[in-house]
């Protein structure tokens, strides 16, 4: 098969797909219509603080002892920093200096309009560092999309990182949305696809990170009050794009040398990076100490906050 075929069939498989997703976002307009751009005003009634970086405002919160050791939190693809809600109340209590964001084109942070790879995340926590005038030694833990950035920023700034916890990784050699991606390199059909196909995937994708339900109704209507501003989509849709969110294992072996100072925390029962995928991060990473959650999706530390929280301070203050 020519390349120019295969690419005609893939084009032809987006067409199709676009008015099965037209038709079930039907009932979830309002969810996804995105008509209010951010702005001070809103920012005045957010929860959190705000700070100016090169490429807009960015949300963040900084909590807990401002002498004790300093960890950052890096949530993942679509949704916001919320999903550390349970993390954050559970360790502020003991002695660390807690800073958690949202990631630009999520939660109450800008929506600029850029490119969305690994450049652009490990430039907006190097400012946000900076800016807050965090010096000392950082511990990171990041969870889906949110731990390959902080392997990226340990990677080029290895002397201001003391620990890493991994918790449900992406990059573990996941399969890519071939027809997502076909599309989004289609001029034309990408533009649909931003605003049709776009919230069909990051709804279908926050319900996945779920396997408890009850915790995936709580996060849901999080998850939906972004929705309403500008730019959301874009992000998203840019990420998957310019982000390699499937294979970064290369990456891995590079810090396989820290892998010691290392935790990875997976959900049995994680539909978005398959548990059987822990395997291949293991293998990249053998001297990292490893923790099963059972009866846990893609985010066990929001969902299963009483077993991750005590295992994640003893690993942090050892």
């Amino acid at each position: 098969m020519s390349k120019q075929f295969a690419k005609y069939i893939k084009l032809l498989q987006v067409l199709f797909l676009l008015p099965i997703c037209t038709f079930a976002l039907k009932g979830h307009k309002k969810d996804f219509k995105q008509k209010i751009v951010l702005n001070d005003s809103i920012r005045q009634l957010a929860p959190g603080k705000f700070v100016q970086l090169s490429d807009g405002y960015v949300h963040y919160e900084l909590s807990g002892n401002d002498t004790g050791k300093v960890v950052v939190f890096i949530h993942g693809l679509v949704a916001p920093y919320y999903v550390w809600d349970k993390t954050v109340t559970g360790m502020n209590e003991e002695d660390f200096k807690i800073l958690r964001f949202d990631l630009y084109g999520r939660g109450f942070s800008d929506r600029p309009e850029l490119q969305y790879d690994e450049t652009t995340y490990y430039q907006e926590l190097c400012e946000l560092l900076d800016t807050l005038h965090i010096q000392d030694k950082i511990n990171l833990v990041g969870v889906s999309m949110g731990c390959l950035i902080a392997l990226n920023f340990a990677d080029k700034q290895p002397e201001r990182v003391d620990k890493i916890c991994l918790i449900d990784p992406g990059g573990c050699n996941l399969s890519k949305p071939r027809l997502v991606l076909a599309g989004l390199n289609i001029p034309g059909i990408s533009k649909r696809m931003r605003s049709i196909g776009g919230p069909l995937f990051a709804k279908t994708t926050c319900n996945r990170n779920f396997f408890n339900n009850k915790a995936g109704k709580e996060a849901k209507t999080l998850f939906v009050s972004q929705l309403k501003y500008k730019g959301y989509m874009n992000a998203i849709m840019s990420t998957i794009k310019n982000f390699n969110l499937y294979d970064q294992r290369d990456l891995m072996r590079e810090l396989a040398y820290k892998a010691d100072n290392i935790m990875l925390i997976w959900g049995k029962k994680d539909r978005i990076a398959p548990y059987r995928k822990s395997k291949q991060v293991k293998k990249c990473l053998p001297e990292a100490s490893f923790y099963t959650i059972k009866k846990a999706g893609h985010t066990p530390q929001y969902e299963k906050a009483d077993v991750v929280n005590p295992l994640l301070i003893q690993f942090l203050k050892n």
